[in-house]
C-alpha cells in the first residue's frame, strides 16, 4: 500500500525518521517499461546523442511501500536506467512508482555541508546532491536493497572518501513527489576545506569523474534555487533552522 508524501503547511516536502529500511525485490517486471519500450529507446539514443557516457546500467524502482512503526518496507522492481530517465519526465504516466535511492549526507567538523556538482557528461549535469545513486544489481544482497552498502560505493566512487558503514543512526526519508530520498548522515573527521581539497584530489586522479565539484553549505544563503531538487533544500533548511 503506497502512502502519499508528507507535506509541511509551507507546501515543502515532509522528513520522516525510520529506524530500519527493509526493500525486497519482487520478480514481476516493470509494465511502464514494457508499454513504452519503443518510446524509451529512442528517448535514450537522443540523450546518448549529446551526451555519450551515458550507460544504460539495471537499477530498481520503489513500486509500493509504507512507513509504520519506525520501519520503511516495500517492493522494489528491476528496470534499465533509459526506462527511468523516459519515466522522470512523464511521471503522471505511472503515478504509483517512485524513484527511491539512499544518499550520504556528509557534515563536516567545521559544520558545513558538503553536496556534489555533478559533471557534464551525467544525465542531470550541473545539478547539486548529496552523493547517492540509484539501486543497482550489486546493492541487492538476499533479495533485500542494502542502502548503507549502496551510498558506501557511491560515496567513495564520487569522492574517494571511505565511510564507517555505521552512518549516523536513524534514516531520513524525504518524498519529493515521485522522488524518495533515504538520507543517514555522516560526520566527517576534517573541516570542510580539508575534505574538499581531498575530494577534488580523487577527481584528478579519475578518467571521468562523475563529479564537477563540491558545493559547501554553510547555511541557508547556500540554497541554489534551480539546481536542487527540494528533498536537498529541505535538509539544508532543517540543518541551519537556526
Amino acid at each position: 500500500m503506497i502512502r502519499g508524501a508528507e507535506w509541511s503547511a509551507t507546501g515543502k516536502p515532509g522528513i520522516r525518521s525510520v529506524e530500519r529500511i527493509e526493500l525486497c525485490v519482487s520478480d514481476a517486471d516493470w509494465p511502464f517499461a514494457d508499454r513504452y519500450r519503443r518510446a524509451i529507446e529512442d528517448n535514450f539514443a537522443a540523450l546518448r546523442a549529446a551526451r555519450p557516457a551515458l550507460f544504460n546500467g539495471a537499477m530498481y524502482m520503489l513500486r509500493e511501500f509504507k512507513i509504520a512503526a519506525g520501519v520503511l518496507t516495500g517492493v522494489l522492481v528491476r528496470t534499465d536506467y533509459a526506462s527511468y530517465l523516459y519515466w522522470r519526465e512523464r511521471p503522471a504516466l505511472d503515478p504509483g512508482i517512485r524513484n527511491c535511492f539512499a544518499a550520504a549526507v556528509l557534515h563536516s567538523a567545521d559544520g558545513a555541508l558538503l553536496l556534489g556538482i555533478m559533471g557534464a557528461h551525467t544525465a542531470n549535469a550541473g545539478m547539486i546532491y548529496p552523493p547517492s545513486g540509484s539501486p543497482e544489481d550489486g546493492d541487492i544482497v538476499a533479495g533485500r536493497f542494502d542502502p548503507a552498502g549502496n551510498i558506501a560505493r557511491e560515496v567513495a566512487e564520487e569522492t574517494g572518501i571511505r565511510l564507517d558503514a555505521g552512518g549516523g543512526g536513524d534514516w531520513l526519508v524525504v518524498e519529493d513527489g515521485p522522488r524518495m530520498a533515504l538520507l543517514s548522515r555522516f560526520d566527517l573527521a576534517g573541516d570542510a576545506d580539508e575534505a574538499v581539497r581531498a575530494i577534488d584530489a580523487h577527481r584528478r586522479r579519475e578518467a571521468e569523474p562523475e563529479l564537477a565539484g563540491i558545493h559547501v553549505v554553510r547555511g541557508r544563503g547556500d540554497i541554489v534555487p534551480g539546481r536542487m531538487q527540494a528533498y536537498t533544500r529541505a535538509y539544508i533548511e532543517r540543518v541551519f533552522a537556526r
